[in-house]
């Protein structure tokens, strides 16, 4: 499953429109364009259209397309007071109008990765290790000990009561609880264990990508992240570093003068037209063009 544009159009004025290249977009901007309201209006809408509530979208219309099983789709709906009052789904090829009920069993997870706060206070890590096949447990233990060699296991133990927790033990050390990992630690197997075991056509939605992570945490992961086409990754961000190591054609340059929220092509901008420092010409070309 691919999204590959995003309107929205509200009576107090509020209008956005981003298209997303696939398999990963990247939107940058200053700091209130509108990134992460971009990433929570694309979640909420899967949700809503795979039969969910929702809270938290404005009263308006929005519209998604997106691509599934090779078929473009678009979905329009009007919310009011955090209710659809009108929905409408149609393949835009032929017109014609699948029923919720036959698109509802086709439509691949849509993943928002949550913050370091969230996630320790919840068994996100566990509850995914428990799915997990021997094989993919391998890997992510393998990715992981290549980012922190003094890790020498990551395993789910017994406790008292029979239940399951996911332990770590570094070497020398004794198996700990994973959730005495560092920040940086945790949330890096935290975003490995997601990803290796989303399932082809997942969507992941990434907010704030670097956030409790160090260099040596943010290269590795966005080398495996970019590495499978066969899912979607929307990510924001605003460090230099993974700004520079994602190639300008797939960004996606969040501005916002008001209520309007617009999404522009590197290219649009002139930017990566020379050898100069990607992420330079992107804050020469912000600062240019004013605030938000």
């Amino acid at each position: 499953m691919k999204i590959k544009s995003l309107r929205v159009s509200t009576p107090n004025g509020l209008c956005v429109n981003v298209t997303t290249p696939v398999p990963l977009t990247l939107l940058v901007g200053l700091s209130g364009s509108g990134k992460s309201q971009i990433l929570f209006y694309i979640y909420s809408l899967f949700q809503l259209l795979a039969g969910h509530s929702i809270k938290g979208l404005a009263n308006g219309e929005y519209e998604m397309c997106f691509i599934l099983n090779q078929k473009e789709y678009r979905y329009l709906v009007y919310i009011n007071d955090n209710y659809p009052i009108i929905q409408h789904l149609w393949n835009s090829a032929d017109s014609s109008s699948p029923t919720f009920e036959e698109l509802i069993p086709l439509l691949m997870p849509v993943k928002w990765l949550t913050s370091i706060p969230q996630f320790r206070q919840t068994n996100t890590i566990t509850k995914s290790y428990l799915l997990a096949t021997k094989q993919q447990t391998s890997e992510i233990l393998s990715i992981f000990q290549s980012i922190f060699d003094s890790v020498e296991d990551i395993k789910l133990l017994h406790r008292p009561k029979n239940t399951l927790e996911l332990f770590f033990k570094e070497k020398g050390g004794s198996y700990l609880e994973i959730h005495k990992m560092s920040d940086g630690m945790l949330k890096t197997l935290y975003y490995l264990t997601e990803f290796v075991l989303s399932e082809p056509g997942t969507l992941l939605l990434v907010d704030e990508f670097e956030n409790g992570l160090g260099l040596n945490c943010m290269g590795p992961l966005l080398e495996e992240m970019m590495g499978r086409d066969d899912l979607q990754l929307i990510l924001s961000s605003h460090h230099p570093y993974v700004i520079n190591n994602v190639h300008s054609h797939f960004w996606r340059i969040i501005t916002r003068q008001q209520d309007t929220i617009e999404a522009h092509t590197a290219e649009e901008l002139g930017i990566g037209q020379t050898e100069y420092d990607s992420f330079f010409e992107l804050i020469n070309v912000l600062s240019f063009e004013g605030g938000v």
